[in-house]
């Protein structure tokens, strides 16, 4: 069997050749995932929150639709000291779809911004054995270390492209077992993504692709 990529977040639709788990907001997108046939994760972005009811609410639809089958995660869903958004609704928010998350055995897609220490914190606090994927990641090795050690993943896109010291290091060090590829919003293809870390981490292709497939099959059980 020829080996699929594997896109493990994109706002995007899957391409052939691919496997891609397609995100959506809950709300927003309530007619697309009602429809939707392919893998996706459906959550509350922190930069699209307006209340504790929109959260409530929110949550409720998600739990919706996280019993349909092809839905693999929640999320994405996280943290972020940049956007606008009042820090104490989307801790809220997190902490909501986090306890969702156990409750339905869903992995998570984490986003993440300067906050890696108070989402590692959460996850120690409420004991969550769920996985976790830190999607767009773009810290050290040593904070790469600590959300490993941690029971999550990394996931590396667009910055593959034009590697930081950064992330060299991380390709020095780190096993192709925890880390995943994805395309977010990004005109990259994951084609592209794929080469980029195939260079970055010195091995070949096709031993990426099955690594990554790997990788999908244990955190995700999608079949």
């Amino acid at each position: 069997m020829h080996t699929p990529f594997i896109n493990i977040h994109s706002h995007n639709p899957s391409s052939s050749g691919e496997i891609t788990i397609q995100n959506f907001i809950s709300s927003r997108d309530r007619i697309l995932v009602d429809e939707f046939q392919d893998y996706f994760s459906v959550g509350l972005h922190p930069w699209f929150l307006e209340s504790e009811e929109y959260v409530r609410n929110g949550i409720t639809a998600i739990e919706i639709f996280a019993l349909q089958k092809n839905c693999l995660a929640i999320g994405e869903a996280g943290l972020d000291k940049v956007c606008n958004t009042p820090g104490q609704l989307q801790y809220y928010a997190f902490r909501c779809q986090v306890e969702l998350s156990e409750r339905l055995h869903k992995p998570m897609i984490i986003h993440q911004v300067r906050s890696p220490n108070e989402v590692i914190k959460l996850r120690k606090a409420l004991r969550c054995t769920q996985p976790w994927v830190i999607h767009g990641f773009q810290g050290s090795f040593e904070q790469a270390n600590q959300i490993i050690e941690n029971g999550c993943y990394i996931s590396l896109g667009k910055s593959l492209l034009k590697p930081t010291l950064k992330l060299l290091k991380i390709g020095e060090q780190l096993s192709c077992d925890y880390f995943f590829l994805e395309t977010d919003n990004s005109d990259y293809s994951i084609g592209q993504i794929y080469a980029a870390a195939s260079t970055l981490f010195k091995v070949s292709s096709e031993v990426l692709k099955e690594k990554q497939y790997d990788n999908f099959l244990r955190v995700f059980h999608p079949f």
